[in-house]
């Protein structure tokens, strides 16, 4: 049954009553609504990462990277998938439903990056579900809610060409379900130069699902025209969280037991082993002591566990004492505002945005 809506710029925003429980049953087998030739997926990676300052698609969380993550889930829903790369960008060993294409323009914003998805997608499928790469809460739940609000088919009501959450008063145009049928739409937006990526649903028929946080469950707004739904996601993040800054790194990792409530809030550079020229790691997390730091750190990069004992100040010096039996160790650094890097025991205090580096001694 289809709630009470309303209609703004073109784009109808629905109460979604009933749809929670079918969302759930598509959740628990999604293979058998989504995955018959249908629907196909699109995870935009190409990003700047700006603000985070390392590849956010790179990320690390307990299991893996955040890109395998986030491709994992979206296999559970629809086949085939695209990943959405900018020029050169290295990316993982894929399976074969998946493919990766680069941007044809770089630069040009996160329709460009649309653009090449659907075009690989075209004649594949007649949905495409789309999000960015820095979602780690982003569940198959959710996902199957966004290809289960463009309705049609049996039991799924009217149908729709785009399907987003709005979300702390903003409507994500790039974590959404579209109809392939937007794609001469979305080229000529990119020819004309039109970037905003809401542009791709307007004028058309669009459904807008409005999300509340917990701090906002059971809160009725605009006469009760919409209702507030709430997070279940258990200690884990938001669904619709992104991370895209390295404070937001932090309370996402937080939230997966990675780093000390209430400790510094600090980086982390990580030298990879490997032949040179060696791969660089990123972390941001909150510790107390080096030793934290060093611990959060090797939990998500576990192929640094076995490199060697961790060396102490005086070893990193020259001096000898090292803390371990072997030659060669980890180096734990502070770098400095001016670039240099001293050492630091594991006991050694951090402080707030505290730089360090977790290099290997040959």
């Amino acid at each position: 049954m289809k709630g009470r809506t309303r209609t703004e710029g073109g784009l109808e925003y629905s109460a979604e009553q009933g749809a929670e429980q079918g969302a759930e049953q598509g959740a628990q087998d999604p293979a058998k609504t989504h995955r018959r030739g249908r629907s196909g997926g699109l995870i935009l990676c190409g990003g700047l990462s700006s603000r985070m300052g390392f590849e956010k698609a790179r990320l690390r969380f307990p299991g893996g990277g955040l890109l395998e993550r986030v491709l994992g889930r979206m296999r559970q829903v629809v086949s085939p998938v695209v990943l959405s790369l900018a020029p050169g960008q290295l990316h993982p060993a894929l399976p074969a439903d998946v493919m990766a294409v680069e941007d044809s323009a770089p630069g040009q914003g996160p329709l460009q990056g649309l653009l090449e998805g659907f075009r690989a997608l075209d004649g594949k499928c007649a949905r495409v579900l789309v999000m960015a790469v820095d979602m780690p809460f982003f569940t198959p739940h959710w996902m199957t809610r966004l290809l289960d609000g463009l309705g049609g088919g049996e039991g799924h009501g009217e149908s729709y060409r785009a399907c987003m959450f709005e979300f702390e008063g903003f409507v994500n145009a790039l974590t959404a379900a579209y109809e392939m049928a937007l794609l001469p739409k979305l080229e000529r937006l990119v020819e004309d130069g039109l970037r905003r990526p809401i542009f791709l649903s307007r004028d058309e028929p669009a459904r807008i699902i409005p999300i509340a946080g917990e701090e906002t469950a059971g809160e009725k707004t605009a006469g009760e025209e919409r209702n507030a739904e709430v997070n279940t996601v258990g200690s884990g993040g938001h669904p619709l969280t992104d991370v895209d800054t390295p404070q937001a790194y932090r309370e996402a990792l937080l939230r997966e037991g990675v780093g000390s409530p209430g400790g510094a809030a600090v980086t982390v550079e990580i030298e990879l082993p490997g032949p040179p020229p060696r791969q660089h790691g990123f972390v941001a997390l909150h510790a107390d002591t080096a030793g934290e730091a060093l611990e959060f750190s090797l939990r998500l990069y576990p192929e640094c566990v076995g490199v060697g004992e961790i060396a102490s100040p005086d070893s990193q010096a020259g001096r000898g004492g090292s803390m371990g039996n072997g030659a060669s160790g980890l180096q734990i650094m502070r770098i400095g505002d001016d670039g240099r890097s001293a050492p630091l025991a594991p006991e050694d205090r951090l402080g707030p945005g505290d730089r360090l580096s977790l290099g290997i001694d040959p």
